[in-house]
């Protein structure tokens, strides 16, 4: 097989007879999967590949006119290394002057290193037999353009800029960031022939299709769930002071699917109107051809007063509250049957509070000196937000995890 058609198949173990190896069409794994029945497996050979190319419509769609020719003429022609060709230019270079450092030349284009190949070709072959072992102190390699360019292709393209959606979310760049010139600098000195997708691309299209491609894969999961799934949805306020719904759908496996989130600032919150907006998700989800087994709300009134209802319409489901609301009432109960356990709270929020008041800048900078001379690092007391029940806890935490420079302030405080 022709090593430049490597990029354009999937290499496999399997073999036919004793010495053929099989591969697959990479725009045919792309679309079905590796176990599909649909993919069919090709002998690991230039004419078969080609073959297989030429009568396959995957391939045909995958990539355009001006693709399929690069493809095509790269079996016709081996293609020859630029880049080994130019590191033996160089160790002949350095042989005849060694007084001076390697250097490698970057040309002005690549098609003009293209053109001289052929001739560059028969100098690396004349060179590379008669050139001895040196060792070579290299102080400019140039870009990484002197040595491989590669053009995206369809496939590349779209898995390119899923990748470029995965790296802002997970990393919380503002969509921006692909416009910033530092980051498109870095990426043509990586390929030159790499162009990042705009903002607004890759917040209106390549988000959409990134969305619907997980909403077609959620689905297609949850469809083949034979016991069945659990809708569960809360309500939170965003930064933009606008109160959104959000619904996770549980499998029965345990594996949880963001389903969607809506805005229902301009909605009441009244026990009929929360019956009608579950009623609308019970009837979304049955058009799916989903089973629901049961449904998770909030415990605030209005949500207590629309579940014993629902319960009465809907036989066949079992509604339940907020367990992590459950769990902090039972909390709350306890603290106020141990009253050390209040007055132990109290006393770590009001330590937590005055440790995170601008205004004691000097005491803050104290603490932090003599967190230095102990732990060797700064520990941060945390304030708890209300509605975030386990900051309850790393607000204790970090309170205890600093107690003895605490212990040393107090002291010093005192003397």
């Amino acid at each position: 097989m022709v090593q430049n058609l490597k990029d354009y198949i999937i290499t496999t173990r399997k073999k036919s007879g004793s010495s053929n190896k099989l591969c697959y069409c990479k725009a045919c794994y792309n679309k079905y999967g590796e176990n599909d029945p649909e993919l069919k497996a090709i002998v690991d050979k230039t004419d078969r590949i080609l073959s297989h190319f030429r009568n396959c419509s995957n391939f045909d769609e995958a990539y355009n006119q001006e693709e399929k020719k690069i493809i095509f003429s790269l079996a016709s022609k081996k293609k020859i290394n630029l880049g080994t060709i130019r590191f033996f230019l160089l160790v002949n270079n350095s042989s005849n002057n060694n007084n001076q450092p390697a250097k490698i030349q970057r040309n002005t284009s690549f098609s003009s290193q293209a053109s001289s190949s052929s001739a560059q070709a028969s100098l690396f072959s004349a060179q590379a037999s008669s050139s001895s072992t040196q060792a070579l102190s290299l102080l400019n390699y140039g870009p990484l353009d002197n040595f491989i360019i590669r053009p995206f292709s369809s496939i590349d393209r779209k898995k390119f800029n899923l990748l470029i959606l995965r790296v802002t979310i997970s990393c919380g760049f503002a969509l921006s960031w692909v416009n910033n010139p530092e980051v498109i600098e870095l990426f043509k000195f990586l390929n030159p022939l790499i162009k990042l997708p705009d903002r607004k691309i890759l917040s209106d299209k390549i988000l959409h299709e990134a969305v619907t491609d997980l909403n077609n894969t959620m689905i297609e999961k949850l469809e083949s769930d034979r016991i069945g799934i659990t809708l569960s949805f809360d309500g939170w306020i965003n930064v933009h002071e606008q109160e959104l719904m959000g619904t996770i759908i549980m499998s029965s496996d345990g594996q949880p699917y963001v389903w969607k989130a809506m805005d229902i600032s301009g909605e009441r919150h009244k026990t009929d109107d929360v019956i009608a907006k579950t009623e609308e998700m019970i009837t979304d989800i049955r058009e799916l051809n989903l089973t629901i087994l049961a449904i998770v709300t909030d415990s605030a009134p209005a949500y207590n007063a629309a579940r014993l209802r629902l319960r009465n319409q809907h036989c066949e489901l079992v509604f339940l509250p907020c367990y992590a609301h459950q769990v902090n009432l039972c909390v709350g109960e306890i603290f106020k049957v141990l009253s050390e356990f209040k007055t132990t709270s109290s006393y770590a929020l009001k330590i937590a509070a005055y440790f995170k008041n601008a205004n004691n800048k000097y005491f803050i900078g104290q603490l932090r000196t003599i967190q230095k001379e102990i732990y060797g690092k700064y520990i941060q007391p945390m304030i708890p937000g209300d509605t975030r029940w386990n900051s309850y806890l790393t607000c204790c935490s970090s309170i205890r995890a600093t107690k003895n420079a605490l212990r040393v302030y107090d002291k010093e405080m005192i003397t």
